[in-house]
């Protein structure tokens, strides 16, 4: 790499950096090395101005690459699992150090003597995740393409497992709105990541346990692969970051997200309406306006669900089973109606909290400031 590369590489990854303090700095992701060939320094930047950016200026929505910079957890995640060796040397360090990590394997890898090793990543507590099902490029793929990646890969998770993974990682960590808003659609999470190893394309271990030890920062998700560079890091790597006060989670801990998608007894599934609530004791009381009740609900998670909304007045007295003139409803909602939603917990004076709707114009300034029940639906597809 000359010296003239070197610097305008620099030069880049400051530029970047100084883009990313106008926004949001815990997406950074970062990952840079000296050892670095000049093709695969413009490569680096060109993949951080394409993904990077847009996920900083909120082009995405559910596309996570971090978790909370103000706790010192960080989570280890292998790409690329399962093979009969690597993969198994890999479970074998995590055991001998007690780590727990995130898997993201392939589903066409997963067959033969490969089911085992996934069967034990699972059962020894790391989470078995989504990454396509033969590692294509998804922004290549059309909507059925896409679909068909995450379905087949996640399926084939789930017939080993017994559960249905509901976080996914792009080969390549590729994506386009399109890629996200198919993955929005299929209840999953987009996980990339806030430090890449080089792994995948260093071949010195020491290499990659310096560009791990020395780059950490709270809350980190770190990039790592199965293979041999990686399992001679990895044993350093750990040791290293425990020494320095870190704590390894899975990412379902460290994000507080549902890694699997389930169906639990928080939820009620009423088949004739075709929609899902949360049941009473997971209604959250907090403190919001009318918009921070519509955005709880965009950005709620709950029983391996992420695309929740506030119900509609109609989907509101379908969940009670009641009708409008049996509820003595408090005067100022007297005019609800189905294109705006409001949530108290002195609507109905039952003791519940529920959702309603009524026209912009008819909230009091004294709602505002009150402590809201706000309880999310979706439709059950």
């Amino acid at each position: 790499m000359t010296t003239m590369s070197k610097f305008l590489f620099v030069l880049v990854l400051f530029s970047q950096t100084s883009i990313f303090a106008q926004s949001n700095a815990n997406d950074n992701i970062r990952g840079n090395s000296w050892f670095l060939d000049d093709n695969m320094s413009l490569f680096l930047g060109q993949w951080s101005t394409n993904i990077v950016i847009p996920i900083q200026h909120g082009v995405y929505r559910n596309v996570i690459t971090n978790g909370d910079a103000a706790v010192k957890n960080i989570s280890l995640t292998f790409d690329d699992a399962p093979d009969e060796i690597n993969t198994d040397k890999l479970l074998d360090i995590l055991k001998e150090n007690d780590t727990k990590a995130s898997f993201f394997m392939i589903g066409k890898n997963m067959k033969d003597g490969n089911m085992a090793v996934v069967k034990r990543t699972f059962d020894e507590g790391h989470l078995v995740l989504n990454h396509s099902f033969d590692h294509p490029r998804m922004p290549d793929l059309n909507v059925s393409g896409i679909n068909s990646q995450l379905n087949r890969a996640a399926e084939r998770i789930e017939t080993i497992t017994g559960s249905y993974p509901i976080l996914f990682r792009p080969p390549y960590g590729s994506i386009n709105p399109l890629v996200v808003e198919t993955t929005n659609d299929h209840s999953m999470t987009t996980v990339l990541w806030s430090l890449d190893s080089l792994d995948w394309t260093l071949k010195d271990p020491d290499a990659v346990t310096q560009i791990v030890t020395t780059n950490i920062h709270n809350g980190d998700i770190i990039l790592m692969h199965c293979n041999s560079v990686t399992i001679a890091s990895l044993p350093t790597i750990i040791k290293k970051l425990k020494e320095q006060g870190y704590t390894f989670v899975k990412l379902d801990d460290m994000l507080g997200v549902k890694a699997y998608r389930i169906d639990n007894k928080g939820t009620v599934i009423d088949t004739k309406n075709k929609l899902m609530w949360q049941d009473n004791s997971d209604v959250e009381r907090v403190k919001l306006d009318w918009q921070g009740a519509i955005d709880y609900c965009q950005n709620f998670i709950f029983s391996g669900y992420s695309d929740w909304r506030l119900p509609s007045i109609d989907e509101l007295f379908s969940i009670r089973n009641e009708t409008r003139e049996n509820i003595a409803i408090d005067n100022r909602f007297k005019k609800a109606v189905s294109d705006n939603y409001w949530s108290s917990s002195d609507v109905y004076g039952s003791g519940y909290g529920w959702t309603i709707s009524f026209k912009n114009g008819d909230d009091d300034a004294s709602l505002k400031n009150s402590n809201f029940y706000v309880r999310c639906v979706r439709d059950n597809k």
